[in-house]
C-alpha cells in the first residue's frame, strides 16, 4: 500500500464531494483501495467530513488507522488504536517534512544519475512501487485523457469512462460522474481554499487541486470532467492499483468523532528523529 498517495487521493475526492454541503450537514464516504502487489491487503476507507474537520478510518489486514484533520486547530492527528498512541502534524511539520524529503531525493538522484540506464530504470520502478518520488527527465509527458464510453454504471452512478495515456502507454482508467449526481455545483468549491493553504508548502500538486476544484482550470488540468468514482492504475500494461468510491451519504455527525480520544500516548513524527542529510 501507499499510505501517502491513498491519503491525498482520498482528500482529493473528499474535497469534491463535500464542498456544497449545507451548514450543519456532514457526509460519510466509503471507498476501497487495492493493489496487485498485496491483493490480500484491501484497504477500506470510511471518511466523515463536517464543515472544517475530517476523520478518515483506513481498515486493512485487521488493523485500523485513524486520521483526523482539524482546520480550526491547524493540525492532523494520526491515531494508532492498537498501540494506543497518536502523532500530531502541524503545517510547520509539513514544511520540515518537505525539506527532509527534498534532501533525500537530491541525494538519491545524485547516486542514480551515474547508474547504467538499465539499473536506473530498475531502481525507479522499485521506488515507484514503494510510493517514493523519482527524478523525471526534462520535458516528461503528462497523462492525457480520452473519453471512451458514456453512461457506464459504477455502483449507483452513471459514469463516463476515460483512458489516460502517457506517450503510447495506458496508465489510467477513470470513471467519472456528473457534479449533479451529488447535488454539487462548481460555484461551491471555494471552501477548500483553507485546505489548499495548509498543503501548499508540502504538496503543491495537492494544494493546486483543492484550490481549483470546480473551475474550468481544474478540468483542463485533470483532462476529464466530473467526479472520479473509480480509478485503475497501470504500469507496463499491467493493473497496479484500483480505487473506488462505493457509498456517499449525508447525515449529522457527532462532534466527538473529530476529537482526540483520551488515554493515548503522544509519539514524535519519525522525520524529527532523522539525522541531517549529507
Amino acid at each position: 500500500m501507499k499510505p501517502r498517495k491513498v491519503f491525498f487521493g482520498t482528500l482529493f475526492v473528499l474535497a469534491i464531494l463535500t464542498s456544497s454541503l449545507a451548514a450543519g450537514t456532514g457526509v460519510v464516504i466509503v471507498a476501497t483501495h487495492t493493489t496487485t502487489a498485496q491483493p490480500e491487503a484491501k484497504m477500506t476507507n470510511k471518511t466523515y467530513v463536517d464543515s472544517d474537520r475530517m476523520r478518515m478510518e483506513a481498515q486493512a489486514m485487521g488493523g485500523t488507522q485513524i486520521v483526523i484533520f482539524r482546520q480550526d486547530k491547524g493540525l492532523f492527528w494520526i491515531i494508532d488504536q492498537k498501540g494506543k498512541t497518536y502523532m500530531e502534524i502541524t503545517k510547520q511539520d509539513f514544511q520540515q517534512m518537505k525539506t527532509k524529503m527534498n534532501e533525500a531525493k537530491t541525494m538519491m538522484d545524485a547516486q542514480m544519475k551515474n547508474l547504467p540506464p538499465e539499473q536506473r530504470q530498475m531502481m525507479e520502478k522499485m521506488m515507484q512501487g514503494r510510493g517514493m518520488p523519482v527524478m523525471q527527465p526534462a520535458g516528461a509527458m503528462k497523462t492525457t485523457y480520452k473519453k471512451v464510453v458514456a453512461g457506464e454504471k459504477v455502483n449507483q452512478w452513471a459514469c463516463a469512462k476515460y483512458e489516460g495515456h502517457r506517450e503510447d502507454e495506458k496508465v489510467k482508467e477513470v470513471w467519472t460522474t456528473d457534479w449533479k449526481s451529488f447535488g454539487l455545483t462548481p460555484e461551491n468549491f471555494k471552501v477548500m481554499r483553507d485546505l489548499s493553504e495548509f498543503f501548499k508548502d508540502f504538496a503543491k500538486d495537492v494544494a493546486s487541486s483543492f484550490d481549483q476544484i470546480g473551475s474550468e482550470e481544474w478540468e483542463k488540468e485533470q483532462g476529464y470532467t466530473g467526479i472520479p468514482v473509480k480509478t485503475l492504475s497501470y504500469t507496463d500494461g499491467k493493473l497496479r492499483a484500483a480505487t473506488e468510491v462505493t457509498e456517499v451519504t449525508q447525515e449529522s455527525l457527532a462532534p466527538a468523532l473529530f476529537d482526540l480520544p483520551t488515554g493515548l500516548t503522544k509519539k514524535e513524527m519519525p522525520f524529527k528523529q532523522m539525522p541531517p542529510m549529507r
